[in-house]
């Protein structure tokens, strides 16, 4: 199996915070720093031993003239992994500030999300991606949302873990823009999309798509799975109208603000 990697644009342009700049007068080697990607499989539930890497910048060269950042989509061979069913990929590098990575840690689907024309990729059925908004801005958690939105389009079944309610408020959105028999413009305009005409057919899949919501419960001791599919915040059952707890602050925010200042009048 084999994926491609391209650095962001940021990494070109550069940000200001981050040593892998294209184009920098600082001597590379003067810092041996790398940014990496590491690959490990599972097979039947269990993490195989073996692992792949690929440096996407590396400066550790004694030859500065040897040190690079990846430019162009190259590939990373995934075969050393042997015969898994799934794959985690994690990124490192030594290049940190207050235990955070400089660099913004963008991943590319090319393989799940070809080109329009492109069906999905034959061998994945599900795309499952843990906490997407870790570390984001929210404007750039609408970036990861419209690609689940693609993926979706794509015909993949996509199980996303959330801690974010921008996430949730967005899931609330699109069920009764379903409800209301909203147009592919309307999903557009709930994305600040400028050309929704070039993504007419993704948004109108998206419409049709089902949306579940899940909440694990542990108020009792044990874990519980429960439908809050409906997002409803007039629900008699906190655990839907809270969304599992995620909007529970803004709405007690909310409750006391009007509380105080009521009190002036």
């Amino acid at each position: 199996m084999e994926m491609h990697f391209q650095e962001n644009s940021e990494i070109l342009q550069g940000n200001g915070m981050m040593k892998f700049e294209s184009g920098t007068t600082i001597p590379q080697g003067s810092y041996p720093d790398y940014f990496k990607v590491t690959a490990r499989g599972f097979l039947n539930g269990n993490l195989k031993t073996d692992s792949a890497v690929f440096y996407l910048a590396d400066y550790r060269f004694a030859n500065n003239s040897q040190d690079y950042v990846v430019k162009t989509w190259q590939y990373f061979n995934l075969s050393g992994l042997g015969i898994v069913d799934s794959i985690t990929f994690n990124m490192f590098s030594s290049d940190t500030s207050g235990g955070y990575i400089n660099t913004p840690l963008f991943f590319a689907m090319r393989y799940l999300l070809p080109d329009q024309k492109t069906s999905k990729a034959t061998l994945a059925k599900v795309v499952i991606i843990e906490e997407p908004e870790m570390g984001l801005h929210p404007k750039a958690i609408m970036d990861v949302m419209l690609n689940v939105l693609f993926l979706v389009a794509k015909g993949y079944k996509v199980i996303l873990s959330t801690h974010s309610p921008i996430i949730l408020e967005f899931a609330w959105a699109v069920k009764i823009l379903q409800a209301e028999k909203a147009t592919f413009l309307d999903l557009a305009e709930l994305m600040s999309l400028p050309d929704p005409a070039d993504v007419q057919v993704e948004l109108t899949r998206f419409l049709e798509a089902e949306l579940k919501t899940y909440f694990f419960d542990n108020s009792e001791g044990k874990v519980k799975v429960r439908d809050i599919s409906s997002l409803d915040a007039g629900s008699p059952d906190p655990a839907v109208a809270d969304w599992g707890g995620l909007s529970s602050f803004a709405g007690r925010a909310g409750n006391l603000v009007a509380k105080v200042v009521s009190r002036n009048f």
